[in-house]
């Protein structure tokens, strides 16, 4: 949700300014060249915005993956601490153990 309302204040911020730029370039408004100075800006814009959103995504895989690789060391750890109870019977001349 934080990328939405991000994007839409950009988006809002970028029609005033590309307006200007547009009109820097020498572009008179309600011309072709203008409404296509006014389309490769937005163009520009939204991939910028569809980049934030992939690094964002990039960045929660990894601390997701971070994460769960710290919960099975924490597991493993755990595991390795339980009490283990071992059970020894002979059978004859044989030795048998079971550990649990």
């Amino acid at each position: 949700m934080k990328w939405s309302a991000f994007a839409i204040a950009l988006l809002l911020a970028g029609c005033a300014s590309d307006q200007q730029v547009c009109s820097n370039f020498g572009f008179t408004p309600g011309t072709d060249g203008f409404a296509n100075c006014m389309q490769n800006r937005y163009a520009q814009r939204q991939a910028a915005i569809q980049s934030m959103s992939a690094q964002q995504q990039s960045q929660q895989q990894q601390w997701y993956h971070e994460e769960m690789q710290s919960i099975n060391n924490a597991q493993r750890a755990n595991a390795a601490r339980q009490p283990q109870t071992t059970n020894c019977y002979t059978y004859g001349n044989a030795i048998h153990c079971n550990s649990y």
